[in-house]
């Protein structure tokens, strides 16, 4: 029997990552027939983001795997091959959380402008969102993170990427 660990890779754990988007979709769609002008819902809102960043650790704590590592026969577990605990996993994932709630601050913030109240579409949203410069931090924190983590998986033997190392986790494949 080959005990040779074999380390997800990057196009592999890409493509989970959109198989995991195929997921989630289902949730967001019908909503882009109701965008935030329409609903002007901030709890709606706050269920939306808990909902997209809790997906993958309560999957990689329940299953070692959301449904696309699943489909792509990998698993997530920590750096002694164990099974990964809930510790492990809201770490791994605690960037995505992070930039989640500075997502779900700037949004509810231009919720709460008076010019808000009167938008109806989501031009008018944008035009907000931009003028209150929101999407610039939300842009410049969300692509640095992506940046540092594409480094640090394409230069890690084991394949690690940032949030591999926060959550002390190696994401490999099943054999």
């Amino acid at each position: 029997m080959d005990n040779t660990v074999v380390y997800g890779g990057f196009w592999k754990r890409l493509l989970a990552l959109l198989i995991d988007g195929l997921f989630i979709a289902p949730v967001f769609i019908p909503l882009q027939w109701f965008d935030k002008t329409t609903w002007k819902n901030p709890a709606l809102m706050i269920i939306l983001v808990c909902f997209s960043v809790l997906f993958r650790p309560f999957f990689e704590y329940l299953f070692s795997a959301t449904p696309g590592k699943m489909i792509m026969k990998m698993k997530v577990v920590k750096r002694d091959l164990s099974r990964i605990g809930l510790m492990n996993a809201v770490l791994r994932h605690s960037l995505i959380i992070v930039t989640g709630i500075i997502s779900l601050y700037f949004t509810l913030r231009v919720f709460h402008l008076p010019e808000f109240q009167s938008a109806i579409t989501m031009k008018e949203y944008t035009r907000l969102a931009r003028n209150s410069g929101h999407t610039i931090i939300q842009t410049v924190v969300s692509m640095s993170i992506y940046t540092a983590e594409i480094i640090f998986l394409l230069a890690d033997k084991k394949k690690r990427s940032l949030h591999d190392r926060i959550g002390q986790t190696l994401v490999i494949e099943k054999r």
